[in-house]
């Protein structure tokens, strides 16, 4: 099925770039998964503004001002799960001998979540692990330091209509912001996907010598009665069992290695790209990767997980062309630069439907919670019915597609 019969088409209007980054659209398994909940009963129980925090917008000022010694002159929230993120512009006289020049597309002021924001460690390592791929040279954001020198702080948040009243504590920390327009906003076309296989080869070739461990999804029984649908939830079961009886088992055949952890449509930046110019990958295509933001779930792991943390996210969107096949222009892509031993293609599959089930249990656990948050049920619309998709397919019929998929650039690259 060479690629020139799929009708692929490889035009795009020219479009304007909107200046835009949305942080943390995805669930975040970290705090749920690593046990910081023990139970359904605690889990139903949990107060809303535990997993989102309470800003007023009149703080925004206030903090970044006392803080980081800036003056804001207009801010915007971003999308965000269970977190709050502001893209903020500020003056040019700033009062912080830490920061030599402002930069002059923003920053983006993140506030932690309460229960991330009890263990510092996490942040922390994820601004050692902004300067270590900084030190590499690649375009990764990179934490701001406060006018004590720190790259965070905690803070408590006072009600604005009740001072007595306090909200968190939570960390407060600032990234500069990256110009660039996020996939979503472009079509998802076989290029555009191979490029991003192709550029997740920072996280296997830079990142040796940084090492930090998060466990992985055990612990997600528990979120699974925010479920409804008996056949979705039967799946989820099935997804869940597979991973305990075919992945775990082998997880001493797999290769470990640094991961982003959620690489998603949000989280990858790109560029246009004129007719003149040639992408890093050499494969033409309208849109080339700039960068991949938002390292909150990076670890230690298997580096199997985020090739199908990929493929997973890039799948949930693809109106281009067959969800399924999003997975062999990635692939492709991701075999320029690395390789994928037999073993890590055999629960691939399992692994890429592990990670539809994170994200549509939690959005429904979330859901649960917080009502009036419709946002964490965006995945939930495509994402179902692409998981049983999948899980339907067999992973021989899912296999060979891919490869004569992969079969077909490797015609068309030589």
């Amino acid at each position: 099925m060479p690629i020139g019969r799929r009708h692929y088409s490889l035009v795009i209007n020219r479009l304007v770039f909107e200046d835009i980054i949305c942080i943390d659209n995805r669930p975040r398994m970290s705090s749920p998964i690593n046990g910081t909940l023990n139970g359904n009963a605690d889990v139903e129980k949990r107060d809303p503004s535990e997993i989102k925090p309470v800003i007023p917008q009149s703080f925004i000022k206030k903090i970044v001002r006392r803080l980081y010694g800036m003056e804001v002159l207009d801010f915007t929230e971003l999308n965000s799960y269970d977190d709050r993120n502001y893209h903020i512009h500020v003056d040019t006289d700033i009062n912080n001998t830490y920061i030599e020049a402002i930069n002059p597309s923003g920053y983006v002021l993140k506030v932690l979540n309460s229960g991330d924001s009890k263990d510092p460690a996490i942040i922390e390592a994820q601004h050692q692990l902004f300067y270590h791929f900084h030190r590499k040279g690649l375009p990764v954001q990179e934490p701001v330091r406060n006018i004590h020198g720190q790259t965070w702080a905690v803070e408590t948040v006072p009600d604005d209509k009740n001072p007595a009243r306090t909200y968190g504590p939570y960390i407060f920390h600032m990234l500069n912001y990256i110009e660039g327009d996020v996939v979503c906003k472009k079509p998802y076309l076989p290029t555009t996907l191979y490029n991003i296989g192709f550029e997740n080869k920072y996280f296997r070739n830079k990142s040796k010598g940084f090492i930090w461990s998060l466990t992985e999804m055990a612990g997600l029984l528990e979120y699974t009665f925010a479920v409804k649908d008996k056949e979705n939830l039967e799946i989820v079961n099935e997804v869940i069992k597979a991973f305990q009886d075919e992945v775990v088992p082998n997880y001493n055949k797999i290769t470990e290695g640094y991961i982003h952890g959620d690489i998603n449509e949000q989280n990858i930046l790109v560029r246009e790209i004129l007719e003149n110019q040639n992408t890093e990958s050499g494969v033409k295509c309208p849109c080339d990767v700039t960068a991949f933001i938002d390292f909150a779930d990076a670890s230690y792991s298997y580096r199997v997980f985020d090739v199908a943390i990929m493929v997973a996210y890039m799948s949930i969107d693809c109106k281009e062309f067959d969800q399924l096949d999003v997975g062999g222009h990635v692939l492709a892509g991701y075999f320029t630069q690395s390789t994928l031993n037999a073993e890590e293609m055999d629960v691939m599959r399992i692994c890429i439907c592990c990670r539809l089930v994170q994200s549509l249990v939690m959005g429904a656990y979330s859901y649960h919670m917080e009502p009036s948050n419709t946002y964490v049920l965006q995945t939930a619309k495509r994402g179902w019915p692409l998981l049983s998709k999948f899980w339907k397919t067999s992973k021989i019929d899912l296999l060979k597609r891919w490869d004569e998929i992969i079969n077909d650039y490797k015609n068309i690259c030589k």
